[in-house]
C-alpha cells in the first residue's frame, strides 16, 4: 500500500461527497471520523482503518480509485454489524513532514482544533479565501534533544494563499503523518512541537506527544 499525497495540495475546503443510499433515512448513529480507506486491486474502497485502529470492512464501497493505495478521508458513516455504511467523505489534505527547495510561505489561518490520533496529528482550520487555489505543506524543521534525553520533532505549517483575497471563511482538514519518525523518536517519551501562523495571533507552538 502506498499513500496517495503530493508535495503541496491544493486545498478542498468543506467539500463533501454523498455516497449512494437507498436505506431508510432516519439516522440516529451517525458517526465522524478521520480515517485511512484503502482501495484493492480494481481500485475500490473496501476497506476503512480508523484512527483508533480499527480495520472496518466498507459495505457500500467505492469505485474509480487507483488500485492498491490508501486514501485519508473524513467519513460521515453508520456502524452496522458487519462494517461501516459510508454515507459521505470529505477529503483531507494529508502528507508527511518534508524540506522544500522555495520560499517559505506561512499565510495565516485560524486554528479550530489539533490532537495526536494513532500515525497522525490531525488539525481542522478556517481558512480566508475567495476563488484561488491554496498550498499547504508540512514542513520538516528538525529534531531538538534536551537535556534529559528528551526530543521534540519541530513541524511548521507552510501556506501559500496565492494572493487570495478573505472574502469568506471555509473549513479545512489536515492530517500530518509521523510513520517515518517511529524509528528515531519515542512514544512515551518524545513530542512535537507545531508551528502555525494564526490569524490575530502570529505564530502560535502546539505541543503534543509522540
Amino acid at each position: 500500500m502506498r499513500i496517495f499525497s503530493v508535495i503541496l495540495l491544493t486545498c478542498c475546503l468543506s467539500l463533501f461527497i454523498s455516497c449512494n443510499n437507498d436505506d431508510d433515512d432516519s439516522t440516529p448513529s451517525f458517526m465522524m471520523e478521520y480515517a485511512d480507506l484503502l482501495s484493492n486491486e480494481s481500485g475500490v474502497l473496501t476497506t476503512a482503518i480508523t484512527d483508533g485502529g480499527e480495520m472496518l470492512n466498507i459495505l457500500n464501497p467505492q469505485s474509480g480509485l487507483k488500485a492498491d493505495s490508501t486514501y485519508r478521508y473524513i467519513i460521515i458513516y453508520l456502524r452496522e454489524q458487519n462494517g461501516i455504511r459510508i454515507s459521505s467523505y470529505g477529503h483531507v489534505i494529508s502528507d508527511s513532514p518534508r524540506t522544500l527547495n522555495k520560499p517559505v510561505k506561512t499565510d495565516s489561518v485560524t486554528m479550530q482544533s489539533i490532537w495526536r490520533a494513532r500515525h497522525y496529528i490531525n488539525l481542522t482550520l478556517k481558512i480566508m479565501r475567495k476563488d484561488k487555489g491554496h498550498a499547504f505543506a508540512f514542513l520538516y524543521q528538525g529534531i531538538t534533544t534536551a537535556a534529559d534525553g528528551h526530543k521534540t520533532l519541530n513541524i511548521l505549517l507552510y501556506h501559500d494563499s496565492k494572493d487570495d483575497l478573505p472574502a469568506f471563511s471555509n473549513t479545512g482538514y489536515f492530517s500530518c503523518s509521523l510513520a517515518n519518525f517511529t524509528d528515531s523518536l519515542v512514544t512515551g517519551r518524545d513530542s512535537v512541537k507545531f508551528i502555525i501562523n494564526e490569524y490575530k495571533k502570529g505564530p502560535t507552538h502546539y505541543y503534543l506527544p509522540f
